[in-house]
């Protein structure tokens, strides 16, 4: 039992989804497996390294640097609607919040090419958050009910900041002033290098102005290298890569059933290097690291905690041969969670913040990188595949229960931890049925009265009873003759 549990969650392509054990609670759930495919550019001019992250999450498990074009304004959009509207102060000193915005969905409002296709949002300790890479500027856009004329200073907005390493504090508070706008566009920007997980928290009114009884209906959050000072998104004549979700949640806009109350089982990362054999170089570094010591989302790959892993923590080899990394379990992950907000306004997928505890986090370093001149990049070719649980009371998927047990489950996890997390691309763990001890008798763990490993006499006989092929006939035994008187 632990050997197909161990294989699955290193093969979840392969060998499929497997239903994990619940305990206390016994419960009838449903399984699918996703996969994904596609290449992208290890290293590009003025940055060699492309870093990867894998998570056990059901939805975005696998994070990469994707690279923009140059030329392009590398900035995305994420539009934030209020199901009702959120009146602003009005006097000054006066404060209010932001309504709850829970259920106040964020739509995609746009993003440039390469990026995902909906908005990346987070949940922690209840409340959503949006993401903004790390390396760029970001302004927030607070669309009006009605045209105005805004003076710079007459509003201070408060962001809420999530923080995961020991040395930072779980939220920080970043206070900003508006600058000057024009029509019903309210505008607040960083004009600071940030990254990570946002939130608009309240508005307070710094000064007087003749407008009064202003109604926001919406909220836009904008990210790109380089911003002007009214927070517009100017051209980047440099390529840029950031750090985004490569694998979406498939099928999220077919039904968002799957991601109501799930798990995720399995997930795992194939890296091959398809470049040309005189092009293939460079190296690739990886371990596992506890998210409080090396925040993926901000500067955790350059931390110590990556860089300077311990030898049995980490791998480090040729880029040439590849890597086949999946990832381990923890004390969260086996938890359903809500990965999926549905309301009125739309649906849209929820990475779960608080479920996150460690992570591999991958480093792919090309020497050479192309330049402008000078074809000669390392192309990888990602193979992503992932498993997911989920509580489910439609027809429409197959449920069932689990058959394997608690110490089956732990057995597992003992072996992958032994194993590793990450081997060269060709030659990914696989563990047989010897290399996991005996098998336990039936009726339970009971003294066996025999070895059963070792081998007993060969039997001539064949299951039902008849000699086999070539073998002589035993001869029948003769009865002692009688003694003589």
């Amino acid at each position: 039992m632990a050997q197909q549990l161990f294989n699955a969650q290193v093969h979840p392509a392969r060998y499929g989804p497997l239903r994990q054990p619940t305990f206390p609670n016994l419960e009838r759930t449903s399984t699918l497996s996703f996969s994904k495919v596609s290449t992208i550019q290890a290293g590009t001019e003025g940055a060699p390294e492309c870093r990867l992250a894998l998570f056990r999450s059901p939805v975005y498990p696998v994070w990469a640097d994707l690279a923009l074009p140059n030329g392009v304004i590398t900035s995305g959009a994420v539009q934030v609607a209020f199901q009702t509207a959120w009146i602003l102060p009005n006097d000054p000193g006066e404060r209010t919040t932001v309504p709850d915005v829970r259920f106040g969905i964020p739509l995609y409002a746009g993003f440039q090419p390469y990026v995902p296709t909906t908005p990346v949002v987070g949940q922690y300790h209840g409340n959503l958050y949006t993401y903004v890479p790390w390396g760029m500027k970001w302004s927030c856009y607070l669309v009006l009910s009605a045209a105005n004329t805004t003076i710079a200073g007459d509003w201070e907005a408060e962001f809420e900041v999530v923080g995961f390493r020991k040395d930072q504090s779980p939220t920080s508070t970043l206070v900003l002033p508006c600058i000057a706008g024009t029509n019903n566009v309210v505008t607040f920007t960083s004009g600071t290098i940030f990254g990570g997980w946002i939130r608009l928290l309240a508005l307070t009114r710094a000064a007087t102005t003749t407008t009064t009884n202003m109604r926001c209906t919406s909220m836009d959050y904008t990210w790109a290298p380089l911003m002007n000072a009214g927070g517009v998104p100017i051209a980047n004549t440099a390529a840029t890569a950031v750090l985004l979700p490569w694998m979406e949640p498939p099928e999220f806009t077919t039904s968002t059933l799957p991601y109501s109350d799930t798990r995720a089982i399995a997930s795992a990362l194939r890296i091959t290097n398809v470049s040309k054999v005189l092009s293939k170089e460079g190296t690739v570094l990886a371990t596992r690291v506890p998210i409080s010591r090396a925040d993926p989302w901000s500067d955790g790959f350059q931390s110590a905690s990556v860089r300077q892993a311990h030898p049995r923590d980490r791998y480090y080899g040729a880029l040439e041969k590849g890597l086949y990394a999946f990832s381990i379990g923890d004390g969260s992950t086996g938890e359903f969670r809500q990965c999926a907000q549905t309301s009125t306004v739309g649906s849209h997928p929820v990475f779960q913040l608080d479920g996150v505890e460690y992570f591999g986090a991958i480093i792919c370093t090309d020497p050479n990188p192309s330049t402008a001149t000078v074809a000669d990049s390392t192309v990888l070719a990602l193979e992503a595949s992932m498993g997911i649980e989920f509580r489910n009371s439609s027809q429409l998927f197959d449920v069932g229960e689990s058959k394997f047990t608690i110490e089956d489950m732990h057995r597992s996890q003992q072996l992958l931890f032994k194993r590793g997390c990450f081997h060269a691309a060709s030659t990914p763990p696989q563990l047989s049925q010897a290399q996991f001890g005996p098998v336990r008798p039936k009726g339970g763990n009971r003294k066996q009265t025999k070895d059963r490993t070792k081998p007993g006499p060969k039997s001539k006989q064949t299951p039902n009873g008849k000699p086999k092929k070539g073998d002589k006939p035993a001869k029948p035994e003769t009865p002692p003759a009688p003694a003589k008187k």
